[in-house]
């Protein structure tokens, strides 16, 4: 089944017509060609929301099991999950465009801590999904904002250092999430 979307997404890529740029200087590899120093404390953001993500995606259909949920309701959770990420699309581009980065990012955070405590505190599985709508949410507002700021930090010829200093956040903290997570589970 999964091979038979990457065929897909491979014959897609084939029919894309992407134009070809040619690079104006080859510029050595170093740490400044993969870290953008201006972005450090988004990337820290970045870094501590996927962390709270990657800890929540990775046990929570252990953590359905510990609650004696139904075993198919992991499943549902990360649907509604995905759908509510999805449905940030629809508005959190606006009020980005309106109001700027810093509400919006507000709001995402609000959202994601909602829908972790909710999550925490669940005892069954009204509790449990909805703490998905809000990790949804939060995590599919904050996602595309951080890395949008993260490029407006720069020009256009420094957009790969930016979005190479989004990314080292973003793998970072999936990493961290994972262990962390792994770790209270383990002692737990």
């Amino acid at each position: 089944f999964l091979g038979c979307w990457v065929m897909v997404a491979l014959g897609l890529l084939c029919l894309t017509r992407i134009p070809h740029i040619k690079p104006k200087v080859k510029k050595p590899f170093n740490l400044k060609t993969i870290f953008l120093k201006k972005g450090f404390l988004l990337m820290m953001n970045v870094f501590l929301v996927n962390t709270v993500y990657a800890g929540i995606a990775t046990f929570a259909a252990m953590y359905a099991s510990d609650l004696k949920l139904h075993d198919k309701l992991p499943a549902a959770f990360f649907l509604i999950m995905a759908f509510s990420m999805l449905a940030t699309r629809l508005f959190a581009g606006k009020i980005f465009d309106r109001r700027g980065p810093r509400d919006i990012a507000v709001l995402g955070i609000v959202l994601l801590a909602l829908g972790a405590l909710v999550m925490a505190l669940a005892n069954g599985a009204v509790l449990y999904l909805a703490g998905g709508v809000g990790i949804g949410l939060g995590t599919g507002i904050l996602f595309p904002v951080f890395q949008a700021m993260m490029s407006n930090l720069v020009s256009m010829e420094q957009q790969g250092v930016a979005n190479a200093t989004y990314y080292i956040g973003l793998d970072l903290g999936w990493l961290a999430g994972s262990a962390l997570a792994g770790a209270v589970v383990g002692m737990s």
